[in-house]
């Protein structure tokens, strides 16, 4: 039997500062482990005056495709939050993120697939953001086992250092780098990243 396992969540977490506290999870969906469906949506979110958003929405499809005589499970997660902004900072007419696993049950692990995730107007500090994705590193990788064979061989480090921020990726050498869907972005060749993330 095969065990599906796809959720999804808006928004959601902790704060630190300039309050402490949890912010409740918005917009969140999970299917069941035998597959189905699951939707969720929420308008006009505030917390607090620090974050807010005017739609948020998300959605987790799993099941069974049948293609060319053959049962593959997929499973798919879309979120999308629209009107975003957080603390007058960081602000987004839309995000959009996608991820899909196909399984043959030939393989031994599921393809991954981004593509469909994009920043829409995103601007930070009041500067305008550009960011390039990278799903055509997913493209050629699809998998964990390729991931991690590109790694060691030294050809993914160099392909993500073309097209990212060595301060960014660099933090994740000890591993295949399956979280760096973004290239760097023309405002991060400007300012660091790291002037917003550390004391």
């Amino acid at each position: 039997m095969y065990y599906y396992d796809a959720n999804g969540v808006s928004l959601g977490g902790v704060l630190v500062r300039p309050i402490a506290g949890p912010i409740p999870g918005q917009a969140m969906c999970s299917v069941p482990t035998i597959g189905g469906t699951s939707r969720s949506r929420v308008e006009h979110f505030n917390f607090r005056g620090l974050l807010s958003f005017d739609l948020a929405q998300s959605e987790a499809v799993s099941g069974i495709e049948r293609r060319h005589g053959v049962d593959i499970h997929v499973s798919s997660v879309s979120v999308i939050i629209e009107g975003l902004n957080i603390l007058n900072m960081f602000i987004a007419d839309r995000i959009v993120a996608r991820l899909a696993a196909e399984h043959d049950p030939r393989n031994d692990e599921p393809n991954i697939i981004t593509t469909g995730s994009y920043f829409d107007n995103l601007r930070v500090a009041g500067h305008a953001v550009e960011v390039k994705t990278a799903h055509n590193v997913f493209y050629e990788l699809p998998t964990y086992a390729a991931c991690r064979a590109a790694w060691k061989g030294g050809s993914l480090r160099t392909k993500l250092q073309q097209q990212g921020n060595q301060e960014l990726w660099s933090y994740h050498c000890g591993a295949p780098v399956r979280n760096n869907l973004f290239r760097r972005s023309d405002y991060q060749r400007r300012t660091p990243v790291r002037e917003y993330v550390q004391d």
